[in-house]
C-alpha cells in the first residue's frame, strides 16, 4: 500500500517540472548530422563526436488526462515485447537485459497509477 501511494504521489508533484524551455540533446541513435554524418553512424561505429548537438524544445502545459493502475511487471513485459519489434542493430539485447536486471525485483512489487 505504501508503494503505490509514494509512486502515485511521486507522480504528481514530478508532471508539473516538465513544463518550460530545455535543452535536449539529440541522441546518439538519430540521424541528426555532425560534419555531415548522421549520428546514428557514429553510435555503430564505436565512435562519439566531440560535440553532441541540442535543441531547444518547450512544453507549454501538462496534464493528467485519466488514472489506472498497472502492475510493473506488466509493464516491464509491454516494455520487454515492444523492445523486441524493432527491426535493425540498434541494441534491442542490450537494453532489454538492462531494463530486466533494473526491474527484476522492483517490477513484481510495485503498482503504477497512472
Amino acid at each position: 500500500m505504501f508503494k503505490e501511494f509514494q509512486v502515485e504521489k511521486t507522480q504528481k508533484l514530478n508532471l508539473n517540472k516538465y513544463v518550460g524551455k530545455f535543452t535536449q540533446e539529440y541522441p546518439m541513435y538519430s540521424s541528426k548530422t555532425v560534419k555531415g554524418k548522421p549520428l546514428h553512424k557514429y553510435a555503430r561505429a564505436g565512435e562519439e563526436p566531440e560535440e553532441i548537438p541540442t535543441k531547444e524544445v518547450e512544453i507549454y502545459s501538462i496534464e493528467k488526462i485519466d488514472e489506472k493502475e498497472i502492475p510493473g511487471i506488466d509493464i516491464a513485459e509491454t516494455i520487454l515485447s515492444k523492445i523486441a519489434l524493432v527491426n535493425g542493430d540498434f541494441r534491442q539485447g542490450e537494453i532489454g537485459e538492462e531494463w530486466f536486471a533494473f526491474g527484476e525485483e522492483f517490477w513484481k512489487h510495485t503498482i503504477f497509477a497512472f
